[in-house]
């Protein structure tokens, strides 16, 4: 019973920290769009 346990446990731990990962990523892609966007308004507004 208790190696079932453990394995159980090991799925999660195993499985939980894929979740952070994926949001500070996509936190992370959508700093670089705006800044993207933001240079790329500040091109136009320079070369009007």
């Amino acid at each position: 019973m208790s190696e079932h346990k453990n394995s159980q446990y090991k799925k999660e731990n195993k499985s939980t920290p894929s979740r952070p990962l994926e949001y500070k990523e996509r936190t992370n892609e959508s700093q670089s769009t705006r800044q993207m966007l933001r240079s790329i308004l500040e091109y136009s507004s320079r070369y009007r």
